[in-house]
């Protein structure tokens, strides 16, 4: 048997690649899984204005852990930033698989650029809902 395809996979907001664990295993037999656990928090890679230091830590990481093209996997944000990535480097990619994408377009889009351009989208948005997500549980 040859060797086991590349799955890069990118979380979603506010969760760690280690959340997807399970699903991991179950695809261990026939893929070779590598995730960054938490992007966007190297210092060398800040989160900026159209994610273009994510983009290349995201480039950076696939070059460094895979010699060969992957199959490019992302959930929520992460697959956005995946198909970003893939267009930029397409090289990189056999294909990519992009779960529960956050697309917006028309009338609703016009409205996200302008609550991003006002500074109002952080207080309101993905943004707002992750940092009111509890931390701490009266029991198990």
């Amino acid at each position: 048997m040859g060797q086991k395809q590349v799955i890069n996979f990118v979380h979603g907001n506010g969760f760690t690649a280690g959340t997807y664990t399970k699903l991991f295993n179950l695809l261990e037999d026939d893929y070779e899984v590598i995730a960054i656990d938490k992007i966007g928090h190297n210092p060398k890679y800040p989160v900026d204005e159209n994610w273009v230091s994510i983009t290349n830590e995201l480039i950076a990481y696939i070059k460094q852990n895979s010699d060969e093209p992957v199959i490019g996997v992302g959930h929520s944000l992460g697959s956005i930033l995946t198909f970003i990535v893939a267009q930029h480097r397409p090289d990189l990619f056999t294909k990519i698989v992009m779960v529960d994408p956050p697309l917006f377009y028309g009338p609703f889009a016009v409205f996200l650029r302008f609550m991003k351009m006002s500074g109002l989208v952080d207080k309101i948005g993905l943004a707002a809902r992750t940092k009111k997500r509890r931390t701490e549980w009266a029991s198990r």
